[in-house]
Parts: C-alpha cells; structure tokens; sequence
C-alpha cells in the first residue's frame, strides 16, 4: 500500500501545505528563518565545545549584504561551495554559464570580506585535463586556477562523494584546528565501503587537515569517540579537524531519527518531497523539527567531533513565493 510519504513524491512544495500544525506560520522570510536556525545551531554546538566550527554547504545567498546578517556571521566559520566552475552533464564535465560563475565568486567576496574561510568541490575528474575547447572553458579554466590558490578545493568526479581524495594541493604537517588553517580536506558521505573499519583505514592513510563525516554512513554503523579521537589523530602525529554532516533543510528515511510510523502518519513540520533526492522537505522553523536537529548536533558533539556541515540550507529556496 502506497503510504502517505510516498504520495508526497512528486508533488512540488506549493502543492502542499507548509503551514505546521504544531506552530504558527514562519514569521520571517524563508531565508531570515534558515539564517536563524543556523544561528540557534552553532549557539547549541558551542553549549559543548566553545570553539565549535560552524559551516555549511552552498546557500551563499544568505549572506545578501541588503539583509541583517550579523548574528549569522558571528555564527558560522566558513562556506564550503559546490560546482563554481564546472557541472557534470551526460557523462561529461561542462563550464557553468559564465554569469553564474562570476555571481556566486561575488557572493564568496562577501564572505571573505567577513573573515570567513570558503572551502570547495568541483564535480571533475582530477586525472583528465579541463577541456578548453569553447572560449567559456577556457575562461572558467583561467578562473578556476586563480581560485584554487586560495581556496582549498576537492576534485571529484564522484557526485554521490564516497571517493576519498589521496592528494590535494599542500599538504599540512601542522596540528590543525581551525578552519582557516585548512589547506585540504575530504568530504565524505555515502562511503562505498563494505565496514566502517575499511573506511577508517582508508581516512586514516590520508593526510587531509579536515574529514566531513556522516554520523552514519551507507553500512549503518555509527561512529564511536575511540572512532573519532583515532581519526583526529594522523600517521604522523599532528592533529586534524573531523566535522559532523547534517542534512537541516530535508530529511529522509535512512536519518536514524526516521520513525516507521511517520509514512503512514507524517509529522507536522513534513513540507513535500524533493524527487531529485529522494528526500523530504522539512519546515525547518518548526519547533518539532529543530528538536531533532538539536538532538543530532547533540550527538555529535558528544562523540567529540570538532562542529558540524550543515547541509541543505538551501531548502529556503523551495519555500520562497509560497
């Protein structure tokens, strides 16, 4: 019997409700209530570790220089970036539209102006030179070097991330822990290994000053704190930065927060599905929901990773004219 999660699939936001049962509509715009919840975040990680690093994967627009961001900057350590430069089409890898290149390298200008230490990943083969065969590569090629000298950057041509990088541009010997002090980094979500001891001793022969970890992985065996002190540790000694992933825009059913009984009778803060993911849009305002993201920051931290991702911030996106 098809359950009521399941209906959700291909049904846009604004075929559904996205007022809460449980609370009152948003009372700010889409984006002043992401920029609020990742300020409530970062303000519940540092509950325990006071220097807990705060970042989160794309939404850059949420640092708009028309809106008040100042809460969210003093919040957040850094953006990590996703496919600047380059996408992925029909097998291939192709330059993005040189006006959306230029925009989003404006909206990292912003960032930095703040202080805040901007990460990245394109989405190519690192084995295969850039093609530069149309006047768009190759300026999307020229931009990309100068970028890549001050960014730390991962070259994957794994969109689902279970690659583990081997090498990437300096590698650091130095005890790590800070964001800016980050010269490489792996980002690591959906590992195609058999145990989490194989993915371990894959991480661990890697010098990379930062590891981006999902608490729980494709085997479904969680980390322990002998897991994460061993990570945080390399082979030589110094120390590097783990953070936690989380997805704080959707959920879905692998989460280990995910309840059976929530597809025949889905909580409130359930928004809609997002068919390219197979995921489900949360509102993330609601205070049901920021309960079980506080719960996930909580275990994290207790686990002694040094902060954590936030990912899907830029559900506000699926939210905005609705």
């Amino acid at each position: 019997m098809k359950t009521f999660i399941d209906s959700l699939m291909g049904n846009s936001i604004g075929k559904i409700d996205t007022r809460c049962a449980c609370t009152k509509p948003p009372e700010h715009s889409p984006r002043t209530e992401m920029r609020q919840f990742i300020t409530e975040i970062a303000n519940h990680a540092r509950k325990h570790h006071t220097n807990a690093i705060v970042t989160h994967t794309n939404g850059l627009d949420l640092g708009a220089t028309d809106a008040d961001t100042r809460a969210y900057f003093q919040a957040i350590n850094g953006v990590i970036t996703e496919s600047v430069f380059f996408k992925p089409h029909n097998g291939a890898t192709v330059a993005q539209p040189l006006i959306g290149t230029r925009d989003t390298l404006t909206k990292c200008s912003v960032y930095r102006r703040e202080g805040k230490s901007i990460l990245a990943i394109e989405y190519i083969d690192p084995k295969k030179p850039l093609s530069q065969g149309t006047a768009d590569e190759r300026t999307a090629a020229a931009l990309f070097e100068r970028f890549q000298a001050t960014t730390p950057t991962i070259m994957t041509a794994d969109p689902l991330l279970q690659e583990i990088p081997t090498s990437q541009g300096n590698m650091n010997s130095e005890n790590v822990s800070t964001l800016d002090k980050v010269t490489s980094f792996a980002y690591v979500i959906n590992s195609g290994d058999k145990t989490k001891q194989d993915m371990m001793e894959r991480l661990q022969a890697t010098p990379h000053d930062l590891f981006v970890l999902d608490y729980f992985a494709a085997w479904q065996a969680p980390y322990t704190k002998e897991d994460i002190a061993a990570l945080q540790t390399r082979n030589d000694g110094s120390r590097r930065l783990l953070l936690g992933y989380i997805s704080v825009g959707e959920a879905a059913k692998h989460f280990y927060y995910w309840k059976k009984e929530w597809e025949a009778h889905p909580p409130c803060w359930v928004a809609g599905a997002n068919d390219s993911w197979g995921s489900i849009h949360a509102k993330y305002w609601c205070p049901e929901w920021k309960k079980i993201i506080a719960a996930y920051v909580d275990t994290i931290m207790a686990l002694g990773f040094d902060g954590v991702v936030l990912d899907t911030v830029d559900a506000y996106a699926s939210f905005e004219g609705n």
